[in-house]
């Protein structure tokens, strides 16, 4: 528990940093030496300020290759996002977590980010509002050992939620309002 307040004071103390240093859109931090312009390539999820920009992750190892990334969820985060591909530059990712710091900000498991990241071992969502968790939503996430699903508001589970899971050892489901689980067989 000590530790969850240590790493959630660090995002927000990073989170207040970013934000009373940078203004305007979500930008990219790197810059062309030479010719000092913004990079519009490839964008990393980690090298992300912006007043406007509805996520700000923080990454354990630096900008590439962090195993650890830890992102606050700060306005309402569409599925069509087009910040959901900055994703592609942590090609190590072993942990992430989403905590959404505003109400509906967050209301669905970004799926289609899961089945891309191929190390993943642990992934946490706090504080989202799901509701339902669809069939097949965690499905053939064969790397997936971890997935703490507490605090989101989650009401049921559709059968094959968590459908042909090898590898998975821990489901935490705590504080949320599952009142059915749906199962046939």
């Amino acid at each position: 528990m000590r530790q969850f307040l240590y790493n959630s004071f660090i995002l927000e103390l990073l989170l207040l940093t970013s934000l009373f240093a940078s203004s305007g859109l979500a930008m990219s931090k790197t810059r062309d030496k030479k010719k000092n312009i913004k990079e519009t390539k490839e964008v990393n999820i980690c090298d992300i300020l912006g007043q406007q920009a509805p996520i700000y992750c923080y990454c354990n190892d630096g900008l590439h290759n962090s195993s650890v990334v830890s992102c606050l969820v700060l306005s309402k985060f569409e599925r069509s996002d087009p910040m959901w591909n900055y994703f592609k530059s942590q090609t190590q990712l072993e942990k992430l977590t989403f905590t959404v710091r505003q109400l509906d900000s967050l209301d669905y498991v970004p799926d289609h980010l899961l089945q891309n990241l191929k190390n993943l071992r642990i992934i946490v969502f706090q504080h989202g509002k799901f509701h339902k968790l669809a069939s097949y939503t965690f499905s053939n996430l064969n790397s997936i050992v971890e997935i703490n699903l507490s605090g989101n508001m989650i009401v049921e589970l559709s059968n094959y939620t968590f459908e042909t899971m090898q590898n998975l050892t821990f489901i935490n489901l705590d504080y949320n309002r599952i009142f059915e689980i749906i199962r046939y067989g």
